[in-house]
């Protein structure tokens, strides 16, 4: 059982820094050691490496960066080597081209005390609301640990990247660690993101009220129609989130939600783990949120023919996820290919609890609660229906052992989805068989299911292809 407790949590987010009693000071530009560095990570001739000041106000070490990727020209590369980085204020990435590198995990960046105020009295903090900031295309940003959390004078939670909704192409995020501490604000947020690849990164997030990725969405932001991912893929990411110490997140781990027409389009997820962590609370019982999807996607125009378009997860694993492990909403073509559920009944207080939500889901948005009254962040219930999701295959889903409830299925979608089609979903140990639950949507064919396999509301025109048999509306055809 995988557990995450407070002190284990914020020093995965710090302990990288430790004992490595690093303080180069100053930039410099050495060709010789450029080359070895980039030979040795296999990346490109970097034009500048600097170290650490040991300045743990940040000013000095946002000074030399801030100075090194203004001279380097677009597409060489400014290195940080290893060591204890601090920034003061948030780092602007503006200019196309620019590459920030670290050495691997030994580079790790946090945040600053700020300057000292005048007189002496303390210090100013950090200035902004995250630790990056891309405002230009074609970046890269990769090798290095970074640690975030709330700002230590006023508190205010600070994120890893910040885009403030400005349009992004072709970032490159790579062999990244990311941890946020309690406090912490979404590490990415406000995204508006195209084109771009996120690979072979680490997010943990340990804030129960904040997301790893979010686009900034909520019912009452002006800002909505700025959000949007398209054309990104996830590649070989870990995910790990944990709850609040009451066991609750009050937000899905990735909050993937827009409002316009395709500003969420061709979007993949491929072989990536993500894990809902349980928080200890005393005497070693722990406590798991059950209420939050791991990844949470949907089209929230609320109007006909406003959708996403093209969302995928392949070779995607899931541990813990008992709040659910993917729910999308007003999509056309959803792919989930071998989607796979490990560890589904974890100890909450020292009672073993499952899924308390259905555990893959594809419907329309908004969600029936929003429909009936209910609310989301605090904002007013939502009354519009939104654009139904179509072309919905489901593959290769297996769930380990037990851990569903009697209310909860394995795989749901609405009743207004259409053109769904489901192979192979299995429980490969001894544990509740597999339930899918068709509300009634037309058109779905389920293929090969495991014998056991509680299909609930099929539609009139539901077919059923496997065990030796066909079945259309819960009627055998028989050999004429």
């Amino acid at each position: 059982m995988t557990g995450l407790t407070r002190r284990s949590a914020l020093l995965a987010g710090a302990g990288a820094t430790a004992g490595l009693g690093i303080a180069l000071g100053g930039s410099r530009t050495d060709a010789v050691a450029a080359d070895s560095l980039a030979s040795s990570a296999g990346g490109p001739v970097p034009a500048t490496v600097i170290g650490p000041s040991g300045d743990t106000t940040g000013v000095t070490d946002y000074d030399n960066i801030t100075a090194a990727i203004a001279t380097v020209p677009g597409g060489l590369s400014v290195v940080l080597l290893p060591g204890q980085w601090y920034l003061s204020q948030t780092l602007a990435l503006a200019t196309d081209g620019q590459v920030l590198s670290g050495s691997g995990p030994g580079t790790v960046v946090g945040i600053g005390t700020g300057p000292q105020n005048a007189g002496g009295t303390g210090f100013a903090g950090f200035s902004g609301s995250s630790l990056f900031s891309p405002a230009a295309d074609n970046l890269r940003l990769t090798s290095m640990a970074v640690a975030t959390g709330p700002n230590g004078t006023t508190g205010a939670p600070i994120s890893f990247i910040d885009f403030d909704y400005t349009y992004v192409d072709y970032l490159e995020l790579g062999h990244l660690t990311v941890s946020g501490a309690v406090g912490s604000g979404a590490l990415v947020t406000r995204c508006n993101l195209h084109r771009s690849s996120i690979r072979n990164c680490s997010f943990t997030q340990n804030e129960g009220s904040s997301e790893i990725w979010s686009l900034g969405w909520s019912p009452a932001n002006t800002q909505n129609t700025k959000a949007g991912l398209s054309v990104t893929t996830f590649e070989n990411i870990t995910s790990v989130a944990a709850c609040s110490e009451n066991g609750v997140r009050t937000t899905p781990a990735w909050n993937i939600y827009a409002v316009g027409n395709k500003d969420l389009d061709v979007i993949r997820w491929v072989d990536c783990f993500f894990l809902n962590a349980g928080v200890e609370v005393s005497g070693g019982q722990y406590v798991y949120d059950s209420t939050q999807y791991m990844v949470d996607v949907a089209c929230t125009g609320g109007a006909s023919n406003v959708d996403g378009d093209r969302v995928s997860f392949t070779r995607c694993d899931f541990g813990q996820a008992i709040g659910g492990a993917i729910r999308v909403g007003s999509f056309t073509s959803v792919i989930l290919d071998h989607v796979t559920c490990g560890n589904m009944i974890v100890p909450v207080n020292g009672v073993n609890t499952g899924a308390q939500q259905d555990i893959l889901h594809v419907g329309s948005y908004p969600w029936p609660t929003l429909q009936t009254g209910g609310t989301k962040s605090g904002a007013q219930p939502i009354a519009t229906v939104g654009q139904n999701s179509a072309s919905v295959s489901i593959r290769d889903y297996c769930r380990e052992g037990d851990g569903i409830g009697s209310s909860v299925s394995d795989i749901s979608v609405s009743s207004d989805t259409v053109n769904v089609r489901i192979e192979n979903c299995a429980v490969p140990d001894v544990g509740t068989p597999p339930r899918v639950d068709l509300n009634g949507a037309a058109g779905a064919v389920i293929e090969n299911p495991e014998p056991k396999t509680s299909i609930l509301n099929p539609a009139s025109d539901t077919i059923v292809i496997g065990n030796g048999a066909i079945t259309i509306g819960g009627v055998a055809l028989t050999a004429s």
